[in-house]
Order: structure tokens, then sequence, then C-alpha cells
């Protein structure tokens, strides 16, 4: 899994965050409208305050929530990932603007822009954090605004709770910094870990010099096939064997013959598809197992290889390259080491009978 598809997490629980807070402020809203009327302590007029602090802010809120969400589920591709993490973000910022700058008598709720800024760390992005800090103060200071040219006895109060708000907008982002430096600094971590883990899962899958899968994978993924062998749809596997090649190794050295092998992986591999798998039996014995159930299909594939094989051209040797192979078709469930067995037949028969062929293997 790739770790920026953190993103798209970060993005979907931000937007249920946001419809969860639409309803919770059309409830509080319509609740609070309704306590000032009962108790008859609102101030200024009914149809303002109804219009503009309720019907207005649930507009916008609804609004944003929408913009979001609409956003994060684009699949026609106009907005990258980093432009979804802004309209995202800057859309849960203008909710929470909205309650400090409607609602401005409760001052605590001045805070709220500056607890998006925390919640945006999660992208891990400078400069989104810095844009966000800066819209906190100006939207910290028009709420101050608001309210003291709403309640100019309150001057003083209002006053007070603005230096301490833009006091705590600003630790809120040092301390949002410090969460996106963690952030990144484990992601990095995790990212390391991850292709390590990658890196390993190759060697362990792969052969190193050859390019093709090691005994163990090959013989688990054959297995697999093997268990869906049937009468109608027979599976094949197949063993090749380079001809002669303890010759190459004694007289040209173990490097040379090592370039013979990695020459025969990416032959081999150029065979490979969605109902072939090959890989290294050991030392110079490779292993074929098809799936597409054409029995016809596996002695061709390594007669093709094999005629490939032969084209092969050294700067060490002058000498033509050739392997023997064996085949074994099979038409019911089995597993890899008993389809082995007679592949492995068929190939000392081809040994024995002048190298350089395939041998398909025939029950006695």
């Amino acid at each position: 899994m790739e770790l920026q598809s953190l993103d798209p997490i970060n993005r979907r629980k931000m937007c249920k965050a946001m419809f969860v807070f639409v309803v919770f402020f059309i409830i509080a809203d319509w609740l609070f409208f309704f306590v000032y009327l009962i108790t008859r302590t609102l101030r200024g007029d009914v149809y303002y305050y109804l219009v503009v602090h309720v019907l207005l802010s649930i507009l916008l809120n609804i609004l944003t929530c929408v913009i979001a969400t609409r956003a994060d589920k684009d699949k026609s591709g106009r907005f990258s990932e980093e432009q979804k993490n802004y309209i995202c973000t800057f859309s849960f910022f203008g909710m929470a603007s909205t309650m400090s700058l409607l609602h401005a008598y409760f001052s605590p709720l001045w805070c709220a822009p500056a607890i998006i800024m925390m919640y945006a760390s999660c992208y891990r992005d400078a400069r989104m954090q810095k844009i966000l800090l800066v819209l906190c103060y100006i939207v910290t200071c028009f709420s101050a605004v608001f309210i003291i040219a709403e309640r100019p006895e309150d001057l003083s109060f209002y006053m007070q709770n603005l230096i301490v708000v833009i006091v705590m907008d600003t630790v809120l982002f040092f301390i949002s910094t410090v969460i996106q430096d963690n952030n990144s600094e484990m992601l990095r971590l995790t990212t390391e870990y991850f292709d390590q883990q990658k890196e390993y899962k190759h060697r362990l899958e792969y052969d190193n010099l050859t390019g093709v899968l090691t005994r163990p994978f090959f013989q688990a993924a054959a297995d697999e096939m093997l268990r869906w062998a049937r009468k109608d749809h027979p599976i094949s596997i197949a063993i090749i064997d380079i001809d002669n090649f303890k010759h190459v190794n004694d007289t040209y050295g173990h490097d040379n013959g090592d370039v013979v092998l990695r020459e025969l992986g990416r032959l081999m591999n150029n065979y490979v598809n969605d109902n072939v798998i090959c890989g290294r039996y050991g030392g110079e014995e490779f292993v074929f197992a098809f799936s597409s159930g054409n029995p016809k299909e596996a002695e061709d594939t390594l007669n093709a290889l094999r005629e490939d094989f032969g084209r092969a051209r050294y700067e060490f040797m002058n000498d033509r390259t050739t392997f023997s192979g064996g085949i074994n078709t099979v038409y019911w469930v089995t597993d890899f080491e008993d389809a082995f067995v007679g592949a492995d037949d068929a190939l000392y028969d081809s040994k024995n009978n002048g190298k350089n062929q395939v041998t398909k293997y025939m029950r006695k």
C-alpha cells in the first residue's frame, strides 16, 4: 500500500466530521434561537438574527460541506491530490470561520479555525499551515470587530479575549508544526520500512542471478495451479537443464557460467504471462508451469526458448549453448513434487537421446 493513500482517508474523515458538525450546529442554532425567544434575551431584531445567525450560518455550513465532499469524491481528474487536500481543508476552515464570525459573542469559538489548522497538520504541508495561521488571525480579528461593534460596552472583555485567542492561535500553530514534523518523519521511516520489505520480498521471491522465481515461490505457485488440473483443463510442468554446463564452468570460469545462466533467465522471462510461470530449480535446472489447458503450448514454448538460447552469443566463447527439456502434463489434482517426477523422467530421456531436445513424458 502506498502511504500517500492516507491523504484520501484523512479527507474522508474530515468530510464525515464536517457532516456531523453541520447537523450539530443546525440543531444548536435553532435551539439557541428558540431559547432566546422564550427567555426574551435576544438582542436586536428577531428577523435579522434568524436570517444572519441561523439561516445564513446553516447555508454556509452546508455549502462548505458539499464543496469538500464533491472535491474528495471527484474522479474526473480535474483536481490533484494536493488540490483536494486544500479544498477540503479550507472548506472545513470556512465552516469554523462561519461559527466564529456569526457567533462571535461566544469568544471560545474564535479558536475554532485554529483547531482546523491543527487537524490539517496530517497533510504534512508547511505552506498550508502558514496560510491557515494568517487566516486564523484575520478571522479572529474580524470576530472581535463584529462583536465589539454590536456590544461596545463589552470592549474591554472582548479585547482581552482577542489577545488571548491570538496567543492561542500562535501556540496551536507551533504545536501543529511539531505534529506535522513528527508525521513527516513517521511517514519517512514507514516508507523506508515498506521499501525494505518490498526489497526483501523480491529477494526471496526472485532469483538474484537469473531474475526468475526462486524454487519455494515457484513451487507454491505451481501447487496452486495444479489444484485446478482437470481432464478438460490439464496443467503442464516442464523442466529444462543446460547441456554440458559443467564444461562451460570448467573451461570459462564460474563467472562466465553465471553470464549463461543470466541470459537464459532473461530469455525465459520473455515467455512469462498470466498462464506461464518459470523459476530456478537449482544450479542449471529451471522449471516452467503452464495453466492455459493447452498441452501443446508447453512444447511450443520450450522449443521456441531452446532456439532463442541457441542463438545467444557470448564474448568469452564461440560454443553454442543448448538445453534439454522434459514435460509432464497432468489431468487431475496433484502437487508439484508429484508432477515434477514425470517431467524429470522426460528430461533424462532427452539427455539420453542426444540432448538439445524437448521430450514429453509418456506414462507407462
